[in-house]
């Protein structure tokens, strides 16, 4: 439809740039160029989002529930890596058996889940027990996060996420359980 080029060029100027095309011809490719004004450099810039170490981190015991097999077992992984006990679900009834298996200090849920949603688990699982809760999620519109804060989330988070983001808000949860 021709339509990511005039798309692309309405979002360089947005940001005061240029974009130029060239090509040699059909069939021989294009090269396309975005130019932008850079600034003078910032006298303090904003530290990037930093991890408490590893010594100053609360054990915390985690129910990681996310449908998407590779993700789940990544970020299960790199949790680990950082010293909690992660437990994984891949879906709202494996979910729920585990904590009846098991008690968690927080619960970090994908809100789509195949047999279920994270807004019902939060509200099943925090019936029983108080929970730190993290929605892990790809919708970020504001109806989303209001239904998510109003079961219990603390927070909700939109993929892609920031693992050095999580793990300060699942610390921020071990202070608020601590106190």
């Amino acid at each position: 439809m021709g339509l990511g080029l005039a798309i692309s060029k309405t979002l360089v100027e947005a940001h005061k740039g240029t974009i130029t095309a060239q090509s040699d011809g059909r069939n021989k490719g294009s090269t396309f160029r975005l130019i932008f004004p850079t600034c003078e450099k910032a006298e303090a810039q904003i530290p990037p989002a930093t991890s408490p170490t590893l010594e100053a981190r609360q054990p915390m015991r985690i129910l990681l529930v996310e449908d998407h097999a590779d993700t789940n077992r990544s970020l299960t992984n790199l949790l680990r890596r950082r010293g909690y006990h992660v437990q994984a679900a891949l879906n709202f009834q494996s979910a729920v058996d585990l904590s009846e298996k098991e008690e968690f200090d927080v619960l970090i849920s994908d809100l789509a889940l195949p047999d279920g949603n994270g807004i019902d688990l939060m509200r099943t699982l925090s019936s029983r027990k108080p929970l730190f809760g993290i929605a892990l999620t790809g919708f970020g519109m504001e109806a989303d996060i209001r239904r998510s804060r109003e079961v219990g989330f603390q927070h909700h988070l939109v993929k892609p996420i920031d693992l050095n983001k999580l793990d300060s808000l699942i610390q921020e949860g071990a202070a608020s359980l601590l106190a």
